[in-house]
């Protein structure tokens, strides 16, 4: 299995041993089903964030979400998230991680909030996204880029030159980072049952994959189970 390689959803499915790791007896398979939690738990721990400090996640998503998670056990006060889905944005609110969200197609928030944060984490991967990191970081502060983008996009450099901001690039895991994740679960020091919004069976894939792209709708995480 390889980005060039696919087949997650198969009902079979080859790797290497070596790339295996057993589910601890506390995790269900529901919740062991709620990667990419160590992307997430990796961003964070590329952050390097301190108690104390104030932290931005960018996409409400489930990676976003957890990665508010892993910076609130890190000691991080203040936790925004910024979202362009208003139902989204709402319902993060509720999972009492995130002390505000802000609706990033509002007028002039990105101005209200310019350098307010020492840590961003960028979980989107789009042009307008990265420039509203670059524009909300503090000065010397850390943008992790956890979001993807197959295309070249523009960003305010001189923002980046005049603040000394420091940019991180973000890949996948670790097989430590994804070891932790599952022991954290297993010691209920984490709850990701409450991201799972639906439990469907491959068929309703596609209508699966339209909820969570829709911005009518607030679906968080979906699980296929065949």
């Amino acid at each position: 299995m390889s980005l060039t390689n696919p087949g997650g959803y198969a009902l079979e499915s080859s790797c290497r041993s070596d790339m295996v790791i057993k589910i601890p007896d506390g995790v269900s398979e529901y919740e062991a089903c709620i990667e990419p939690s160590a992307v997430s738990l990796h961003a964070i721990n590329l952050a390097d964030i301190k108690v104390g400090e104030s932290v931005l996640i960018i996409g409400g998503g489930i990676i976003g979400l957890m990665a508010a998670e892993f910076a609130k056990l890190n000691g991080a006060t203040n936790i925004a998230l910024m979202e362009t889905n208003p139902k989204r944005g709402e319902k993060s609110l509720k999972y009492g991680i995130v002390n505000k969200y802000y609706n990033a197609l509002e007028e002039g928030i990105i101005n209200s909030l310019s350098g307010k944060f020492d840590k961003v984490i960028e979980c989107c991967g789009n042009g307008p996204a990265v420039s509203e990191a670059i524009m909300l970081v503090k000065p010397r502060g850390t943008i992790v880029l956890v979001g993807v983008s197959l295309e070249n996009i523009s960003i305010p450099t001189v923002v980046t030159f005049m603040r000394e901001i420091k940019i991180h690039g973000a890949i996948a895991y670790t097989y430590k980072e994804f070891t932790k994740f599952l022991e954290l679960i297993d010691k209920k020091i984490i709850d990701v049952k409450k991201y799972i919004d639906d439990i469907v069976p491959h068929k309703k894939a596609n209508e699966a994959f339209t909820r969570l792209t829709s911005v009518n709708d607030d679906t968080i995480k979906i699980i296929f189970k065949p």
